[in-house]
């Protein structure tokens, strides 16, 4: 749960974590965008380090609701350093659109 600012790995921190008010609504509600390089850096980290510990058959037998979340957990990761490189590509878009704009206008 380091993606979303919990810096505590530990089983416990987890179990405290889905059983607080509103956990669902904050995965739900939850920007890739927000995940910062160095957080990003350190989760993929861990997800090397403990691959093991994020194998949805190895998860299940310890909790049914944390393998979903293990899998959630690498799909943002993966989806935030996607975003990270074509966030270039949106930006020249971006000034594409804009200089498109001002030519049509001028017409």
């Amino acid at each position: 749960l380091r993606i979303m600012g919990n810096y505590d790995n530990s089983w416990a921190s987890m179990k405290k974590f889905l059983a607080g008010t509103g956990a669902i609504q904050r995965i739900i509600n939850f920007d890739p965008r927000s995940i910062d390089n160095q957080t990003r850096h350190d989760v993929e980290k861990l997800l090397r380090e403990k691959a093991n510990s994020f194998e949805h058959a190895t998860i299940y037998r310890v909790s049914v609701a944390a393998a979903p979340l293990a899998k959630w957990v690498v799909a943002s990761v993966r989806y935030s350093t996607v975003l990270v490189k074509v966030s270039p590509m949106e930006e020249k878009l971006n000034r594409a659109l804009e200089s498109f704009r001002a030519a049509q206008e001028k017409l």
